[in-house]
């Protein structure tokens, strides 16, 4: 029984991996179709890859197994397209992505990641989790504004919402099992 239990939850962990891997997908091809990055919050984008990158760093410093964390780097991965696609694809109220911005975000969010896995002394690493809350606030934030300037929700999807509100849910069940990671289960 235990070990179908523990077998159980490493499925349902690949499955919220390979199921993380569609997430952002919606977006992307919302953007693709109509040339633009309208209705999408640059600083929720910035937030989101702290978040996700906070999330896989802590895990993996941990030691947790990939299965109870890997959504994570892909969403990470997508994520960083999406950023990529807002610099280049306009929207009607934002001006073009000074190439200042895009150096600042690139090294900086590189040199933080280096930091955090090479140099985060091990009783300072639940700070990496701690830091997920606020960061997530302003990301949301950021979007909650977004949309309301712009009066729609513009290239944003109600199936990524939707598979991120299910992924979480039972991301929260299969983190109970696998690790048992209070400060992982805050995160959700």
């Amino acid at each position: 029984s235990s070990c179908f239990s523990q077998l159980l939850t490493k499925a349902v962990g690949v499955a919220i991996i390979f199921g993380s891997m569609l997430n952002k997908v919606p977006i992307m091809r919302n953007m693709i179709n109509s040339q633009s990055a309208e209705g999408m919050s640059r600083n929720s984008l910035y937030g989101e890859l702290i978040v996700y990158a906070n999330v896989a760093m802590y895990s993996h410093l941990l030691g947790h197994p990939f299965t109870a964390y890997g959504e994570n780097v892909s969403l990470l991965i997508q994520n960083t397209a999406l950023i990529v696609m807002t610099w280049n694809f306009l929207s009607k109220t934002d001006s073009p992505v000074q190439l200042k911005e895009k150096f600042m975000i690139i090294i900086g969010f590189v040199l933080y990641c280096i930091g955090s896995l090479n140099f985060l002394p091990n009783e300072y690493r639940h700070l990496l989790m701690s830091t997920t809350w606020p960061v997530m606030l302003f990301s949301r934030g950021s979007q909650i504004y977004e949309t309301y300037t712009v009066k729609h929700t513009g290239n944003l999807s109600i199936v990524t919402t939707s598979m991120s509100l299910v992924g979480a849910a039972i991301r929260i069940l299969t983190t109970l099992k696998e690790t048992g990671d209070m400060v992982v289960l805050s995160g959700y």
